[in-house]
């Protein structure tokens, strides 16, 4: 089966919040589909972590660094 995933499951999973482990349950061994927009969505959503002081600079920098 294929699954659309957008940038809030893939940022649930690189920042280890607490449904992580669901999230991964779910999608092993299924097709995983994205909008081509997903890399703006994640690059704005580590923006607004950063300006919030959920993330620092070093850190989201190494969280983007793990998308492929």
């Amino acid at each position: 089966m294929s699954l659309v995933v957008d940038a809030s499951i893939i940022i649930a999973v690189l920042t280890n919040e607490k449904n992580k482990s669901n999230l991964i349950r779910v999608t092993v061994g299924e097709d995983l589909l994205a909008p081509s927009s997903l890399h703006r969505e994640i690059g704005n959503a580590f923006s607004a972590m950063f300006k919030r002081n959920r993330i620092t600079l070093e850190q989201a920098k190494k969280l983007w660094n793990i998308i492929p």
